[in-house]
């Protein structure tokens, strides 16, 4: 994540204590490696929950255009390669990472103490995603331009949620449930 950009999600999660982090589009690792840094040292043991699709062997570029990922696809290595790095950094963290579609790898409830929801950008998709992790602590959606995500938001908030929507100066927003 950009620099001006982490320091604004560093704003939102404030000075809260997260434990468990879940990451839906880890990609490279880049935004997990900001999120260790800034966290692991608030705690004892720190687990890094991350999904992604992991699928630069094999890119199906249809799925990509589907889901609007504009990032370049990437190998599972890369992201083991920046965790690895983390875990000799900081002697409290532990990670775990999921290969494949959050459909066929999250599938039974997660509760996070922080998640960060920036894989696929369909409506079933982050439908899917959010019914997964809807019970954690905090929860910052990426991307709520896109009509997939905003449609998502725009019904969680019909549902009575507080989504709290934070812009950004370069104009990016995020939604933001604190549970």
């Amino acid at each position: 994540m950009k620099p001006f950009l982490f320091d604004v999600l560093t704003e939102i999660i404030g000075d809260a204590t997260c434990r468990t982090v879940g990451e839906i589009g880890t990609h490279k690792g880049g935004t997990a490696q900001q999120l260790i840094t800034l966290l692991a040292p608030r705690v004892d043991q720190i687990t890094y929950y991350g999904y992604d699709v992991f699928d630069a062997d094999e890119v199906d570029l249809e799925f990509h255009k589907k889901e609007r990922n504009g990032k370049a696809p990437v190998s599972y290595n890369t992201a083991v390669s920046t965790l690895r790095k983390m875990q000799n950094k900081f002697n409290n963290v532990e990670y775990k990472l999921f290969k494949g579609f959050t459909t066929d790898t999250l599938i039974t409830p997660q509760v996070f103490d922080f998640v960060y929801i920036d894989g696929g950008h369909s409506y079933d998709t982050v439908k899917h995603d959010y019914s997964m992790v809807k019970d954690s602590k905090l929860i910052v959606f990426d991307d709520c331009k896109i009509p997939g995500v905003r449609q998502n938001i725009e019904e969680i908030k019909e549902q009575g949620i507080d989504v709290e929507m934070v812009k950004t100066p370069s104009k990016h927003i995020w939604a933001v449930i604190r549970n």
